[in-house]
């Protein structure tokens, strides 16, 4: 798991010189805490990895299911479709999405330099945080019932 979180870290550091080194990207907030955020997204996504490993009975089977998860979340969650085009029944399922609140978040900081003090930042580190806890105990919950909850496509 150690080895997993130095990765993470290396891909934070690489992914922040990709946007704002290379790319030019604006950032008028605070690095520190972007970074903070992108960690926190990425915890996420290991703990959606680790669900997937402990629930699927193959490798393609994790790979089916973490592509076909791969697109909606990130056409729901802002990243591709703006929040603010979407019909609002979309839009709803958008704001129960893992990556929605920490998207604009990001962007509030980097693009408006809003700090933690502003509760569309803090609510994107929190939406990170809860769905790392989520999907952590549900990991938890298909480590014990791993005998009869086994996916394959």
């Amino acid at each position: 798991m150690a080895i997993q979180y130095v990765l993470l870290i290396i891909q934070t550091i690489i992914m922040m010189v990709i946007l704002f080194g290379i790319f030019d990207n604006p950032l008028e907030g605070s690095i520190p805490l972007c970074s903070v955020l992108l960690f926190l997204v990425g915890t996420a996504g290991t703990a959606f990895g680790l669900l997937l490993a402990m629930i699927c009975d193959s490798f393609s089977s994790a790979t089916f299911a973490a592509l076909g998860s791969y697109f909606p979340l990130f056409l729901f969650s802002g990243m591709i479709w703006p929040m603010e085009g979407m019909h609002y029944v979309l839009r709803t399922i958008g704001y129960v999405l893992p990556l929605t609140l920490s998207i604009e978040s990001f962007r509030a900081m980097t693009t408006k330099a809003w700090s933690i003090d502003n509760p569309t930042v803090y609510v994107g580190f929190l939406s990170s945080f809860s769905w790392t806890l989520i999907l952590t105990v549900i990991t938890l919950l298909a480590v014990k019932l791993s005998r009869d909850l086994r996916l394959s496509f």
